[in-house]
C-alpha cells in the first residue's frame, strides 16, 4: 500500500472514520462526540468531486470493507473479481448488486501497508481460473515474507472457490530471505505480460526516517526496491540484464529494473509493452517512470530528480559519478500549491478504448491515494512523455485509488480503498445525472426520522431539486425533510434528485421507524494518556440492543497520519477483531500519527452505534548539539519531537565543507538508529575540521606551531587558526596547510589569502633555502635573502628554468618597475617582465651591463632569453641589443647602429662588437671584431667601414680628422674599393695594394 511521511490533504470518506449517519440500513445511528485534534480535522474536511465535462463514476460493490479493497480484475463477461489486504477474496456477478465471498487466503500478514496486494489473473483465466498473486505472509512467530503464488478460482466464469496452486517465490526459503520486517513498502504487485511472464515489483522495506536499510534497493544481490520478471515457474527471465544461467532463481537472475522505494502499482503499456510504474517518494517527491531492462531509478540517492540526505554513501557517490541513473518522466512535489501536490502516487493503466475523446486515447491514467485525484499523461511507445499531466488534476476528491484496471469495453476502473468500491470512469456526451444519496437519523420513541440530501451533487454543477417519498404514502420535497411514522413498520424511502435538464437518479434504502439504536459503552483510560511505541493500548466496550439484547462489539484499528497542516490521511493497521475488549501495541509509525481505535456495533435491523478513541503518541524532544546540518528522520533539523520507544535515526554527513565526522556521543556511527527513550534526550554530532587534523598530524602544541592564539575564523572563502608559532590555512581546493616565521610574515604583509590565495603546501625544504607555495604565489627564504616573494609570470619564468634548483633564491620580491615587473635572483640572474614582452632571464656579463646602461627604464624589457649567437651569447632588449663573448665581454648596441649591425648581417657576418656604442663629437661609433666599425652622425647615417680602409681611417684619427663621418659604406670601384666622408674619401687599389686619402 502507498506510505509516505508527508502526505497532502485528504478530504474523503469521512463518514468510515467517524461513522455518521446514512449506514446500510439507515434506520438509526449513534456516534460519539466530536473527535479531537488531528482526527477532528480530518473528520470535518468536505469533499468536492470534480470530473472533465462528459466523464461520471460508475460504482460498483465488492463486498470488501472500506481500507479493505486492494485489487480486482475483470471477467470477460463483466463480473468483477476483488482482492481484499486480507486475503478475503469476493465476486460480483454481471450486472449484479451483491458481491459474494469466493474465499479466504490464510496467514496474511495486513500490518500496516502490507497484506494482499497482487492480484492478476493469467492469460487463460476464462479456460482455466489461474490467478497469479503477491501477498505478505505470516509465520507463527509473526514474521512476515513476501510470497508470489498461483491459486485458481473456480469455476472460472462464476467462481465460487479460491485455492492455491503453486508456490512461485516463497520468502521464507530464498537466498537472501524476503522478509517483510516493516510496516510499509513490502512485495507490491505482480502484472502478468502477454507472452506469460510475470512482473513483480517490491519495496524497500525500510523505515521512513532515513533507515540505511534502503539502500538495499542498489543491491542487485537483494529483492527489495526493485521489478522482478520471472518466467511463470517462478525463474528469472533469460533476457533479464542481469541473468545468470549457472543461478536462474537468484534474485540478480529475477531482476528486470532497481532503485526504487515503493513501486506500489505499475502497468505494461500495451502498444510495446514498457513498463509505467508510480514510485512512492519520500519526504519531497513523487514519481512516474517507464523502464527499460537495467534501469536504475536512483533510490534512495535520488528522489525525484534530485539528490537526497543519503548522498554521502559511496553507494551514491559512485552513482552521481556515473551519471546513470535513470530519472522519471514525470515527478511532483509535496509541497506544490494546489491538486499537482499529492504524497502517495498510485500507477495506473492505459487506456484502450474508443469512448473517451481523442486525447485520452493510449494516455496513461494515475492517482495519489493520499491527495485522492487522477491525473493522465501521454507517452509514446518507447517510454518518453509526449503530454505532461493536467495541471488542475483530472479529477479531484475521487476516493482513495489504490489499483487501475481497463474494463472490459476499454473504460479506465480503479479500486477506492476508502469506501471499499470500484469506480469505473464512464463518458458520455450530454447532460450527466445527478448522484443521488441521503443519510437519515431516527427517534425511535416518536418514530421520526429526520432525513437530509446533502451529500448529493451534480457533476455540470446543475441546480439540483429533491422529491421524498416516504413509503407509508407520504413525500416531501427540499434538500431535508423530517417525517413521523405510525406505525414501527419497516419502510422503503426513496429520494428523487432532478437537475435543471431533467435527468433524475433515486437511492433508496429501508427505515424502521421504532428500531432503537444500540448502546455501546467504551471503557478507555483517561484522556491525558499518551502512549510509546509498544505501549499496549487496553480497551473494552459494552453493547446491548432493545430489541437484540446483547451485541458483539467489532473493533478496527487505524492510522491517521498527519504529517503537516491539511495533509491528514489513514493507513488501515491490521485486521478487524471483535469481541469486548482489545489489546494492541502502540505503533511505530511517526511523531505525526495518531492511533484510531473504533468499537462499533450493528443491529440486526443495520442501525450502528460507533465510538472511536485516539490514541495519541507520548512525545519526547531530541535536539542535536553540531556544527554542521544533521538529519533527525530524513529530515534536515536541530532537534525533533519523536514517539518515546520509537526507532530514530540520526544522520550526520561524513564531510561537510571542512568538517569531518569523529564520533556521536552516544558512540554511533556516522548514520545510525537509537531507540528513543522515554525522555528528552540531548545527543552531538562531534566533528573535527581539517585544521584540526592537521594541526595534530605536525604534533600538536608541543611542536613548532605551539599552542592556539583564536578559534578557527573564516577567510576568504576558507578557514585559518591562529597559533603561538604559525598559522594554519584551509580552503576546499589546498586541504589544510601551515605557515610559520619570516615566510608567514611576508605572506602576512602582501595581503595574505585574499591577494595570495591559500598555502598549498607545508613549509618546504628547496636548494638553498625553505619556500611556502601559495595559489597565486611562492615566497622562498634563506638566511642570506630573507623572505622573498614570487608570482606571475615572472614565477612561471621562475620555475620553467628549473627554480632554485638552476636559477637560485630570489634576492628581491617581484618588484614593480616603469612598464613592468621583475625579481633579481642569487649568482647574478634576473627575470624581467612586460605586457608586450613576456618574462625573460638576464644573467651574467649581459645582465651587468644591462643594468650598468640603465636597465629596464633606459634599455626596455628584454625580448628574449640569453640565447647563443655566432661566436657568442645575446640578449635582445625592446631598445638594445648586449652581445657577449669571452674575448669581448658585454657590449651594448642600439639605435642606428644597430639597425646597421644587423642589416649588414649581424653576429653572422660583421663579428660581435668590442666596444659599446660610443658617443663621440658629432655622433657614435661601434668596433667589431674582424676590424670593422659602424659610424653614425645625424648628418651622414651610420655607415660601415672595415678592411684596408678603416685601417686608413684609423690612422687618420676617425672622424677626428679631416674626412669627419662616412656619408657611404664601402663599394666597388675600377681596380679597388672606396668609402667617402663628410670630407673627402678613402681609396684602395687592388693592383698596388695601396690605400690613400683626399680631404
Amino acid at each position: 500500500m502507498p506510505t509516505r511521511r508527508v502526505l497532502a490533504a485528504t478530504a474523503a470518506a469521512i463518514t468510515l472514520l467517524a461513522t455518521g449517519p446514512g449506514v446500510a440500513a439507515n434506520a438509526a445511528s449513534v456516534t460519539s462526540a466530536a473527535l479531537s485534534g488531528r482526527a477532528g480535522a480530518f473528520a470535518t474536511a468536505a469533499a468536492a468531486l470534480t470530473l472533465p465535462a462528459g466523464f461520471q463514476l460508475v460504482d460498483y460493490p465488492t463486498g470488501q470493507a472500506a481500507y479493505n479493497l486492494t485489487n480486482f480484475a475483470w471477467l470477460d463477461d463483466g463480473g468483477l473479481l476483488t482482492s481484499g489486504k486480507n486475503g478475503l477474496i469476493t465476486f460480483l456477478p454481471p450486472g449484479g448488486t451483491v458481491a459474494r465471498v469466493v474465499g479466504q487466503v490464510p496467514s496474511v500478514r495486513a500490518l500496516g501497508d502490507h497484506g494482499f496486494l497482487g492480484f492478476a489473473p493469467a492469460n487463460d483465466y476464462s479456460s482455466t481460473g489461474r490467478v497469479f498473486v503477491s501477498y505478505d505472509k505470516g509465520d507463527p512467530a509473526g514474521t512476515g515474507f513476501g510470497m508470489v503464488e498461483e491459486w485458481k478460482a473456480l469455476p472460472a466464469d462464476s467462481p465460487t472457490s479460491f485455492t492455491r496452486v503453486r508456490t512461485l517465490i516463497d520468502g521464507s526459503q530464498t537466498s537472501p530471505q524476503l522478509a517483510q520486517v516493516q510496516h510499509t513498502h513490502g512485495i507490491d504487485s505482480v502484472v502478468v505480460a502477454p507472452d506469460d511472464t510475470l512482473f513483480v515489483s517490491i519495496g524497500d522495506d525500510a523505515l521512513n526516517n532515513g533507515d540505511p536499510t534502503t539502500l538495499r534497493a542498489q543491491d542487485l544481490n537483494q529483492p527489495y526496491g526493485k521489478v522482478l520478471h520471472l518466467t511463470p515457474d517462478g525463474q528469472g527471465v533469460p533476457s533479464n540484464p542481469f541473468y545468470s544461467s549457472a543461478a536462474p532463481s537468484s534474485w540478480r537472475s529475477m531482476i528486470y529494473a532497481y532503485g526504487f522505494r515503493n513501486p506500489f502499482r505499475f502497468a505494461l503499456d500495451p502498444r510495446s509493452g514498457v513498463p509505467h510504474l508510480g514510485d512512492v517518494g519520500w519526504s519531497t517527491t513523487e514519481e512516474v517512470n517507464t523502464l527499460v531492462p537495467g534501469a536504475n531509478a536512483g533510490w534512495p540517492c535520488y528522489e525525484g530528480p534530485a539528490q537526497t540526505t543519503f548522498s554521502t554513501y559511496s553507494v551514491c557517490q559512485a552513482l552521481y559519478a556515473a551519471g546513470s541513473a535513470r530519472m522519471p518522466i514525470w515527478s511532483y512535489r509535496h509541497d506544490e500549491s494546489g491538486v499537482q501536490a499529492g504524497a502517495a502516487v498510485v500507477g495506473g493503466v492505459h487506456y484502450t478504448g474508443t469512448s473517451y475523446p481523442s486525447q485520452y486515447r493510449n494516455s496513461f491514467f494515475f492517482g495519489d491515494y493520499a491527495r485522492h485525484n487522477l491525473w493522465t499523461l501521454a507517452t509514446d511507445t518507447a517510454g518518453a512523455m509526449t503530454r505532461a499531466p493536467e495541471s488542475a488534476g483530472f479529477a479531484t476528491d475521487a476516493g482513495g485509488p489504490v489499483a487501475f484496471h481497463t474494463g472490459p469495453n476499454g473504460d479506465v476502473t480503479y479500486a477506492d480503498l476508502l469506501s471499499g468500491q470500484v469506480r469505473r470512469l464512464v463518458y458520455q456526451v450530454g447532460n450527466r445525472a445527478p448522484v443521488a444519496t441521503f443519510s437519515s437519523n431516527t427517534d425511535a420513541a416518536t418514530k421520526t426520522v429526520a432525513f437530509s440530501a446533502a451529500d448529493s451533487y451534480d457533476l455540470d454543477g446543475d441546480a439540483l431539486t429533491y422529491s421524498w417519498d416516504f413509503g407509508d404514502g407520504a413525500s416531501a420535497t427540499g434538500l431535508t425533510a423530517v417525517h413521523t411514522y405510525v406505525t414501527a413498520d419497516p419502510m422503503t424511502v426513496a429520494l428523487s434528485v432532478r437537475d435543471q435538464l431533467g435527468a433524475t437518479t433515486t437511492a433508496t434504502t429501508t427505515i424502521y421507524p421504532d428500531n432503537e439504536t444500540p448502546l455501546l459503552t467504551l471503557t478507555a483510560p483517561a484522556a491525558s494518556t499518551t502512549y510509546a511505541v509498544g505501549d499496549v493500548v487496553e480497551l473494552s466496550a459494552t453493547a446491548t440492543d432493545a430489541e437484540d439484547g446483547p451485541v458483539t462489539v467489532s473493533w478496527d484499528t487505524s492510522l491517521l497520519h498527519c504529517p503537516f497542516a491539511g495533509s491528514c490521511h489513514v493507513h488501515p493497521d491490521g485486521d478487524p477483531v471483535t469481541g469486548p475488549t482489545y489489546s494492541k501495541p502502540f505503533t511505530d509509525h511517526g511523531a505525526d500519527t495518531t492511533m484510531l481505535v473504533t468499537a462499533h456495533v450493528v443491529d440486526s435491523k443495520g442501525a450502528t452505534a460507533t465510538t472511536t478513541y485516539e490514541a495519541e503518541p507520548t512525545l519526547r524532544t531530541i535536539a542535536v548539539d553540531s556544527p554542521v546540518a544533521v538529519n533527525i528522520n530524513g529530515v534536515t533539523a536541530a532537534s525533533a519531537q519523536v514517539v518515546a520507544g520509537s526507532s530514530v535515526e540520526l544522520v550526520a554527513p561524513v564531510t561537510s565543507t571542512y568538517w569531518s565526522f569523529a564520533d556521536w556521543s552516544d558512540g554511533g556511527a556516522a548514520a545510525h538508529a537509537i531507540t528513543m527513550p522515554n525522555v528528552d534526550l540531548s545527543v552531538s554530532a562531534r566533528y573535527t575540521t581539517a585544521i584540526d587534523a592537521k594541526y595534530t598530524a605536525l604534533g600538536g602544541s608541543s611542536a613548532f606551531l605551539g599552542s592556539p592564539t583564536t578559534p578557527e575564523y573564516d577567510v576568504a572563502g576558507g578557514r585559518a587558526r591562529n597559533y603561538t608559532g604559525g598559522r594554519l590555512y584551509w580552503s576546499a581546493a589546498t586541504g589544510a596547510h601551515e605557515a610559520h616565521g619570516a615566510i608567514l610574515t611576508r605572506y602576512l604583509a602582501a595581503g595574505g589569502p585574499t591577494v595570495l590565495g591559500f598555502p598549498t603546501t607545508d613549509q618546504v625544504a628547496v636548494t638553498g633555502g625553505l619556500a611556502v607555495y601559495f595559489t597565486k604565489a611562492r615566497i622562498y627564504w634563506s638566511s642570506t635573502t630573507g623572505a622573498r616573494l614570487l608570482n606571475g609570470a615572472i614565477l612561471t619564468k621562475y620555475l620553467a628554468v628549473g627554480g632554485p634548483d638552476r636559477y637560485g633564491l630570489p634576492t628581491t620580491d617581484v618588484t614593480a618597475v616603469t612598464g613592468g615587473w621583475y625579481a633579481h635572483f642569487t649568482g647574478g640572474r634576473s627575470i624581467y617582465y612586460s605586457a608586450t614582452t613576456g618574462a625573460h632571464l638576464v644573467k651574467g656579463g649581459i645582465r651587468t651591463k644591462y643594468l650598468a646602461t640603465g636597465g629596464p627604464t633606459v634599455r626596455g624589457f628584454p625580448t628574449t632569453d640569453e640565447i647563443g649567437v655566432t661566436a657568442g651569447l645575446a640578449t635582445y632588449f625592446t631598445k638594445a641589443r648586449i652581445y657577449w663573448s669571452s674575448t669581448t665581454g658585454a657590449r651594448l648596441v642600439n639605435g642606428a647602429i644597430l639597425t646597421k649591425y644587423l642589416a649588414a648581417g649581424g653576429p653572422d657576418r660583421y663579428g660581435l662588437p668590442t666596444t659599446d656604442v660610443t658617443a663621440v663629437t658629432g655622433g657614435w661609433y661601434a668596433h667589431f671584431t674582424g676590424g670593422r666599425s659602424i659610424f653614425y652622425s645625424g648628418t651622414t647615417g651610420a655607415h660601415l667601414v672595415y678592411g684596408a680602409i678603416r685601417t686608413k681611417y684609423a690612422s687618420m684619427g676617425y672622424q677626428t680628422s679631416c674626412l669627419g663621418f662616412p656619408t657611404t659604406d664601402e663599394y666597388a670601384i675600377t681596380d679597388g674599393r672606396r668609402n667617402r666622408f663628410a670630407h673627402g674619401s678613402i681609396t684602395y687599389r687592388y693592383s698596388t695594394n695601396t690605400t690613400t686619402s683626399s680631404c
